[in-house]
């Protein structure tokens, strides 16, 4: 199933990130201004948006781990293929402030609702981080799209082939192929867990995120970076999301490393993504003849 994640880096104190999630006050300066909040697992949140018309979401609150953990669940929406999802905020210190781990799981497919939802939950969070950072978020109604510009944590490409969905599902799965020939496990399936090896390097993905023709995610659980010298182990908790749609007689593909832009290896990463994506998975796609890392 398709699952929504997101990661950024907060300046701030966990406790004060902790308290933003865990109070109506708190949600108040950051997603809706409009919105009641208990303190207690079991406890209900309603979120109301005015989003073509006045709209609500209840949230049940499942868990409370304070200061490193907050999920709720979906109990109705305005969006219905949300009931039942899953939402989870993990926060862990980092070399530049606060790790916010987000996710939403549960979605049974990659659809409208997923896609609203995705960009949605960007934005709320980038507002999230500018309150704590400025004193100063952009919460419904008052929205600020500009903030996006600003404070993207994710880095993006796309590619558009004639070839079917389904034809260029399958070849993302075949890593070694585009990508890096040098890989433990496979990338076919859901739950799966495979490995990529570049020389010393090496990155450890589970496949979180399944619908096939239209959505997969790997989650970074593991990895060494030996050349990178501020932190080795940079990539994990990161995720890489793929989005297949049909534009007209092509498939567009969007590649996305959620959490890699407020990386030290940012720069680098995204051009040798940019290169694997748009030209190496392009070629292999089009022709069947890819440009994979070879050691």
């Amino acid at each position: 199933m398709p699952d929504i994640r997101h990661q950024l880096s907060i300046s701030g104190e966990i406790h004060e990130v902790y308290t933003a999630l865990t109070t109506a006050m708190g949600i108040r300066r950051w997603c809706t201004k409009n919105a009641d909040l208990d303190q207690q697992v079991g406890g209900q949140g309603i979120f109301r948006f005015d989003y073509q018309g006045k709209v609500e979401t209840i949230m049940r609150i499942l868990n409370l781990q304070e200061p490193v953990l907050v999920t709720w669940a979906v109990e109705s929406s305005f969006r219905p293929e949300q009931v039942g999802t899953l939402i989870s905020f993990e926060l862990c210190p980092g070399k530049k402030g606060i790790v916010l781990s987000f996710s939403q799981t549960g979605y049974r497919e990659a659809g409208e609702t997923f896609e609203l939802m995705h960009k949605g939950w960007a934005y709320y969070l980038v507002s999230l981080k500018r309150y704590i950072e400025t004193g100063q978020g952009a919460p419904s109604p008052d929205l600020n799209w500009n903030i996006m510009k600003e404070n993207t944590t994710e880095f993006s490409c796309t590619i558009s082939v004639p070839q079917p969905a389904s034809e260029v599902f399958k070849a993302i799965s075949q890593v070694s192929q585009w990508w890096v020939a040098d890989v433990d496990g496979s990338a076919d399936q859901p739950g799966a867990v495979f490995t990529v090896h570049f020389g010393t390097t090496w990155v450890k993905f589970q496949i979180t995120g399944w619908t096939p023709g239209q959505q997969v995610t790997w989650q970074v659980i593991d990895c060494t970076l030996p050349w990178n010298r501020t932190d080795e182990q940079e990539w994990n908790g990161t995720a890489i999301l793929w989005l297949l749609e049909n534009d007209g007689a092509l498939t567009r593909v969007t590649f996305t490393h959620e959490g890699l832009s407020v990386l030290d290896c940012a720069g680098q990463c995204e051009k040798a993504w940019t290169g694997y994506i748009q030209q190496s998975l392009f070629n292999y796609v089009s022709t069947g003849k890819g440009l994979p890392n070879r050691f």
